[in-house]
């Protein structure tokens, strides 16, 4: 916090300044419950640091509110706290100030929802003359890289070599017959005997032409052969990450320019390169931190809101911006196969097989990215990949509004499932206030304050979605 206090300058190693690393940080400081006296005073003193930053007391101010909306989860009495009107006013001013002068940067900033909820309105930035125009003349970069596709379609396929397909009947035991003699039915039994026992025998069939994925080699090979992967992978993710960010902060040292040439009889036009004050102008901006630095994380963000490749290099093309765009999502599959294969290691070397096994059931996505971009960061922020089968019951109740599924205990209802629906609706819907509920989930009161924590932790990072899931309980 001493960043935030005595310079606006990026501290070298986060590429962001003090002020903007604490808007990120308070940004996740979630919690499911009212804060006590204490945790309300540490807010109070990290608002003091403000001074380049005023959305650090008013982001603090957000976190309290947050928490007090989800008292009526908590029975215990609501103390006295202290509260934060008396400094939020100069807080408010200080920003509005800064945001219509063009005195602070994106980063810094509120996102449109926070404005209304803290301030009352939306801050419009006030005109400053001559602005950048919207797409420049850069076209590509010539930077090697190498093909993205080969790198994936390679490593998928060797992660497919080390499975095989086994009838689950062979796996859980050695005979396969039905423990019950079907014929054999006491006379005396009722219908529903019957019918029970002859649910047991076709579920028993059933469940003898089921299979499940399996290791077809040892765990030392399977060792081996992922750590190959990984280097690879590896490697193709730091090209690709550095090829984007140096991408994203380049700026030529001229833009092309049309002088008309005119005589007697003729208009000849001329394109020629000029150092122009739109280069002159972005330097300036940057050195003095008008103009952010992007980091990983505002990768991740372009992937679902392209606009904002702009506020980092308005130099480059239309046609450039749309291939960096992708480029993007193939960064991002590149992430997610990384951490996948990190898990996959780990758990081989735990000799966690059947954990290890259910990594290779699914390999690759079976959704669009591009559809739903939300749910490839969301992969990469939880360092997991979505299951296939999580996939189709995510999209049969988005589709099928009252629909009801049913799914084993850790199939990643609370976690997975709900986390995507709601990043869905969320992108189809302008963002929920708090006093607005499109999303309604029953659940039990044992688990009601465990799945506010979760839907917290889960969306509310790079997305900043506020609490619009309305808890109620249905026992």
């Amino acid at each position: 916090m001493s960043f935030t206090n005595t310079t606006e300058l990026c501290i070298h190693i986060l590429q962001v300044t003090g002020g903007e690393r604490a808007v990120e940080l308070i940004r996740q400081s979630w919690v499911n419950r009212p804060l006590d006296t204490n945790e309300t005073i540490q807010l109070l003193s990290i608002a003091q640091y403000d001074q380049h930053t005023p959305s650090v007391s008013l982001l603090c101010q957000e976190i309290s509110l947050s928490a007090q909306g989800l008292s009526f989860l908590h029975h215990a009495p609501t103390e006295k706290r202290p509260r934060f009107q008396e400094s939020l006013s100069i807080a408010k001013s200080d920003y509005i100030r800064r945001k219509q002068l063009h005195r602070m940067n994106h980063k810094s900033m509120l996102t449109r929802q926070e404005e209304e909820l803290l301030l009352g309105m939306q801050v419009a930035r006030k005109s400053a003359g001559r602005d950048l125009p919207k797409f420049g003349d850069l076209d590509v970069l010539t930077l090697p890289r190498s093909n993205y596709l080969s790198v994936v379609e390679n490593v998928e396929n060797r992660l497919q070599s080390l499975a095989k397909l086994e009838l689950k009947w062979e796996i859980a035991s050695d005979t396969g017959e039905f423990p019950f003699e079907r014929s054999k039915v006491d006379e005396k039994a009722t219908c529903i005997e019957v019918q029970i026992l002859k649910d047991l025998s076709d579920s028993w069939d059933i469940f003898r032409q089921l299979k499940r994925v399996c290791l077809a080699q040892n765990m030392t090979t399977t060792i081996e052969k992922l750590k190959e992967c990984l280097e690879m992978v590896s490697l193709e993710r730091l090209k690709s990450e550095n090829f984007l960010l140096k991408k994203m902060t380049f700026i030529p040292a001229t833009t092309k320019a049309t002088i008309n040439e005119s005589s007697q009889h003729t208009t000849n036009r001329t394109s020629m390169s000029i150092v122009s004050w739109h280069v002159v102008a972005f330097r300036l901006k940057r050195t003095v931190n008008r103009i952010p630095h992007p980091t990983a994380r505002d990768l991740a963000r372009i992937s679902w809101a392209p606009e904002e490749l702009r506020l980092f290099n308005p130099f480059l093309s239309e046609s450039a911006s749309k291939k960096f765009h992708d480029e993007v999502f193939e960064w991002l599959e590149l992430c997610v196969l990384e951490d996948k294969l990190h898990r996959m290691l780990m758990l081989a070397a735990n000799d966690e097989q059947q954990a290890l096994e259910r990594e290779l059931e699914d390999i690759g996505h079976n959704w669009c990215v591009k559809e739903f971009p939300q749910w490839l960061v969301f992969e990469v922020e939880q360092q997991l990949q979505i299951r296939h089968l999580q996939v189709q019951v995510a999209k049969h109740l988005m589709s099928n509004p009252g629909a009801i599924a049913q799914l084993s205990m850790g199939e990643g209802k609370t976690r997975v499932i709900l986390p995507m629906i709601i990043l869905h609706l969320d992108n189809r819907i302008i963002r929920a206030y708090r006093s607005c509920t499109f999303f309604r989930l029953f659940c039990t009161k044992p688990t009601i304050t465990s799945i506010a924590a979760s839907q917290q932790v889960s969306c509310g990072d790079v997305f900043t979605i506020y609490p619009l899931v309305e808890m109620s309980s249905s026992m």
